[in-house]
């Protein structure tokens, strides 16, 4: 296992945890129910016969705990790459000091203190329009999906302790908002199944579908039933063209030596097209190049990052970075050289990724996380994963004034998109 890298630095002080612990249920059915407390810096609870801390930590504490949420990540009921502690920490690190998350942790210490982390989220406060607090989960502005890491053996209980902690900590709390939530998941299922049962109110903003690749034993023939027989035939008269000009080949970066030197590849070659120009590339902030030349290097130690390559004589003309949790990977990011955009080297690329993840040992399922209605990759990739916003109450049965938060949190969300589609056309009308 990884220990600490040692680029997160010294974490705040701890405050020891006391042996008394306050409980939330009665353990014997009649039993008076005891309220749960504060005490040193979390929140401890007793659910039936488990005893539980939750706490919130800096990213630096967080880090600390580098052992405890790799193996959570093992046993987390949905993966998520992007709360790895090979992504979320180096994110948070290169945030300034007053963005940076905190994060939530739900332990089991039944068999000792902080014997087993059961749940991790990282979260903000934001204010609504009525000025009350809302808790959300974090996310970085380059991460597909937010499903929080939930211990599959502990999953009810960490939800339902999560959701107490928050309440408990801020009362005017409204609720929170779990953004990017696989819509059809496992962790959506059950967090409809707990609204349910404890009186809750849910609701979801915009729901949206992405492309995916789903493992096939039918191999090739997921190509031959998405392109049209005239849409592959003009792909390989482009391929025929571009093999004209030199030697094309497929790479694929594994080891953290060849994952760095491609990053590097990556890198310029992203910079060099609309990207750069646009000063939206990761190497036009310093702090988001570092990002990735630390996430993927962090990444590939564990074999859950690779970064391929369409390659004409050697040198990239299309490039991609797969991140990987288990049996799901995500198409992170992908560039090509527009020099060569009349063979289209994107399209040509991920022709060749489609058939290298197909080809992969114990691969579900490939994520896009490409934004809804992607022109490229839609008419590529036919499968369709469900994305979606999901707000739930922190108090049960008070419809009333969650239904209002939620319709203003819907109207608030509209004008934004409004606005940006305004933004977006007059931009066009400008330049034409």
């Amino acid at each position: 296992m990884l220990n600490v890298p040692e680029w997160f630095g010294t974490a705040e002080w701890q405050l020891p945890m006391p042996g008394k612990v306050i409980g939330i249920r009665a353990p014997v059915d009649g039993e008076t129910r005891p309220e749960p407390g504060p005490t040193g810096n979390g929140w401890h609870y007793v659910a039936a016969d488990q005893r539980y801390l939750v706490e919130a930590v800096n990213y630096q504490a967080a880090a600390l705990h580098f052992d405890a949420w790799m193996a959570l990540m093992d046993r987390a009921m949905e993966a998520n790459a992007f709360y790895d502690p090979c992504f979320a920490l180096p994110a948070a690190l290169h945030l300034a000091a007053s963005k940076r998350p905190q994060f939530l942790l739900v332990w089991d210490e039944t068999g000792g203190e902080r014997a087993r982390l059961c749940g991790l989220l990282p979260f903000q406060y934001r204010r609504t329009l009525t000025g009350r607090p809302l808790a959300e989960n974090w996310l970085h502005d380059f991460a597909a999906l937010g499903t929080p890491l939930i211990d599959r053996e502990h999953a009810i209980e960490t939800v339902d302790l999560m959701l107490d902690w928050l309440r408990r900590q801020n009362g005017s709390t409204v609720g929170l908002m779990f953004r990017k939530l696989r819509g059809d998941g496992a962790f959506a299922g059950l967090l409809r199944t707990r609204a349910a049962l404890t009186g809750r109110e849910m609701r979801d903003f915009d729901r949206h579908e992405r492309a995916a690749l789903l493992a096939d034993d039918t191999g090739g023939d997921t190509l031959a039933r998405s392109l049209s027989s005239k849409k592959r035939r003009e792909l390989r008269r482009q391929r025929n063209r571009l093999s004209d000009q030199g030697e094309l080949t497929y790479t694929s970066a594994q080891q953290p030596d060849e994952v760095r030197a491609a990053a590097e590849e990556f890198l310029a070659l992203e910079a060099s097209g609309w990207k750069g120009e646009r000063g939206t590339a990761f190497l036009n902030d310093p702090g988001n190049s570092t990002f990735l030349r630390t996430l993927t290097r962090l990444l590939a130690r564990d074999r859950k990052c690779r970064i391929d390559a369409l390659r004409l004589d050697g040198k990239p003309v299309a490039m991609g970075v797969m991140l990987r949790d288990r049996d799901c990977a995500w198409l992170w990011k992908i560039t090509f050289d527009e020099a060569y955009a009349a063979t289209s080297p994107g399209v040509q690329f991920l022709t060749d990724f489609t058939r290298a993840q197909l080809a992969e040992p114990g691969l579900r399922m490939t994520d896009s996380a490409a934004i809804p209605n992607h022109p490229m990759i839609n008419h590529i990739w036919r499968d369709r994963v469900a994305i979606t916003d999901t707000l739930i109450s922190m108090r049960t049965h008070q419809t009333r004034g969650f239904a209002l938060h939620a319709a203003l949190e819907r109207m608030q969300r509209h004008t934004r998109e409004l606005a940006k589609s305004i933004y977006y056309r007059l931009r066009h009308l400008k330049r034409t």
